[in-house]
């Protein structure tokens, strides 16, 4: 399987590098560039209301894409993210890489999160290099403007994308080219990770990590339907471990969406299992057995007409069931945001994480050309708690704002109100209710 895609890889350079180059190599720019405030009192409803207390910082981050078309067959992509960094608390940024001192925390260091050649031909395309894949998602709905995104974005071993060196091989067309047809596939080999090593400080290691993932689409006027499929084999075994590792990991994915005049009507469901298993070291003696188990889905109405955009949705994650079993690669993840204070990313315990029902509302509505008022509310059960616990975390409203200063430069501001019930002191100890403000200033060019 590797040898065929090499050498189809290699052919497909050839065919690029052949053509007619164009009169001068084209290069795209596109990126944003975030400024923001925020207050928060009594983060993660920890403490009495009458005891809060309240933190004040601020934080920024940017990111680049660059695309080089050098000729209509052959282009190179980058995207880098750099410059997160935030100043007011002894706190690390969540994605930063080293722990910060008062004052300014420490900046991450620039990432090349997207480095990939592109190779568009008749019959297919290819793209090779380090590629960041689109996150899982509810048809039709985009990206929110008031800072509450209801889209589900897997950070987590289970997610096809990531930062992995990978080649992609795509035969088919995307939607609008009807020479080829409304259906397109995808397949993909990828090493995730190899980790040999006969050093003795290591006690000998083998390590070996392999992708094989599988994508087919097919849209049709005003909806669609997307199935994905992968198998992830995990191997290791160390002399210094005394065992050896065995897993294979499954994932069966289905979104649909389908568009009823001024109405989306989307849903997401994905399935997880497989099993990970532990032996004796060079022998066949099973030390442990786990059943790989989880299961997450989403469904979602808004409609929009006028200045008006509105909608609800349904969201869930499995939490862990049984001492022995595994519930992995289940998360809302960091881009799941439809609430401010329950899912804010400095200050919300649920902020990509799992074992949760979500049931929210939102209204959208622009009040001019240039200003969008965002109303919410949530109520937030979870999936698997201790015996005797409630499963009731909390509820939440939330107002927002966002103004056009100029085209490409947005004002906004988010203000949650989160209330716990009893199951959240069950799960985290204490409770008390949660305010979230922010104001953002945000430039998308």
């Amino acid at each position: 399987m590797k040898k065929i895609l090499l050498f189809s890889l290699a052919a497909a350079l050839v065919v690029a590098m052949t053509m007619p180059a164009a009169a001068k190599t084209e290069l795209k720019v596109s990126g944003e560039a975030y400024y923001r405030g925020f207050s928060l009192t009594n983060v993660g409803a920890a403490v009495d209301t009458s005891d809060a207390v309240t933190q004040a910082f601020m934080d920024m981050g940017m990111m680049v894409n660059m695309k080089f078309q050098v000729n209509p067959a052959l282009a190179f992509s980058t995207r880098i993210e750099a410059l997160q960094k935030k100043w007011g608390r002894e706190e690390v940024d969540p994605q930063a890489t080293t722990n910060a001192l008062s004052g300014a925390a420490q900046p991450n260091t620039a990432r090349v999160t997207v480095a990939k050649m592109e190779i568009a031909l008749p019959w297919g395309w290819w793209r090779f290099g380090r590629y960041q894949a689109a996150p899982a998602y509810l048809w039709g709905t985009g990206r929110s403007k008031v800072g509450a995104p209801r889209t589900w974005d897997e950070q987590s071993e289970w997610m096809v994308g990531g930062e992995r060196d990978r080649i992609i091989f795509a035969r088919g067309a995307a939607y609008g080219q009807p020479s080829m047809g409304p259906w397109s596939i995808m397949l993909l080999y990828g090493k995730i990770f190899e980790g040999d090593s006969d050093a003795t400080a290591l006690g000998g290691v083998d390590s070996d990590y392999d992708l094989y993932w599988m994508k087919n689409t097919y849209k049709w006027k005003g909806g669609g339907i997307a199935l994905i499929t992968y198998l992830t084999r995990n191997y290791y075994s160390s002399d210094l471990a005394t065992y050896e590792l065995n897993e294979d990991k499954y994932k069966v994915e289905v979104n649909a969406g389908q568009k009823f005049g001024p109405m989306t009507v989307a849903a997401n469901v994905t399935r997880f299992f497989g099993t990970r298993k532990t032996y004796a070291l060079g022998t066949k003696t099973e030390l442990n057995s786990q059943a790989i188990k989880a299961m997450e889905y989403s469904f979602a109405v808004e409609y929009k007409k006028g200045p008006v955009l509105t909608g609800f949705g349904y969201y869930h994650t499995d939490g862990q069931d049984t001492s022995n079993d595994l519930t992995v690669g289940c998360s809302a993840g960091s881009n799941f945001q439809p609430l401010y204070a329950a899912f804010g990313n400095y200050d919300g315990l649920l902020f990509n994480t799992r074992n949760l029902n979500l049931i929210t509302a939102f209204l959208d509505y622009s009040l001019t050309s240039k200003i969008i008022l965002h109303f919410a509310g949530g109520y937030i059960t979870a999936d698997e708690v201790a015996a005797g616990a409630s499963k009731k975390l909390g509820w939440e409203v939330d107002g927002g704002l966002a103004y056009t200063i100029v085209k490409g430069l947005t004002l906004g501001l988010h203000v949650g109100y989160f209330m716990p019930q009893d199951g959240w002191e069950d799960m985290f100890g204490a409770k008390g209710n949660h305010t979230h403000i922010d104001g953002e200033l945000r430039l998308v060019f």
